[in-house]
């Protein structure tokens, strides 16, 4: 399902989508890709910061993150399929819009 996602959006200058693994040693993350295939780019978070940084609560979470950098959204769970990834993306970029374009005091 993720390369399915992966597949769809690769071209999409507006979506990258990286794996990070964590609590995994760097050979098993690997070992796992070649196994499913799979063709998305897959870090290593070998310190853990990546769960400090984005308070990561278990695996599976996936995260959307802006071009600008800014977390617009967090799903707890697996995803059920390249489309459920891209009607997450869809509101979590929608919602983060909407706050961008409040003013404060307003």
């Amino acid at each position: 399902m993720l390369n399915a996602f992966h597949a769809e959006t690769q071209d999409n200058d507006e979506v990258t989508l990286i794996g990070v693994a964590v609590w995994d040693r760097p050979e098993d993350s690997l070992d796992f890709m070649r196994q499913y295939n799979l063709s998305f780019t897959n870090l290593f978070d070998q310190r853990g910061s990546v769960l400090i940084d984005y308070g990561v609560y278990g695996v599976p979470e996936t995260y959307f993150i802006g071009p600008d950098g800014t977390l617009n959204g967090k799903y707890r769970g697996p995803l059920e399929s390249a489309d459920h990834i891209q009607e997450l993306k869809d509101e979590f970029a929608a919602v983060a819009s909407e706050t961008a374009s409040v003013s404060p005091g307003s």
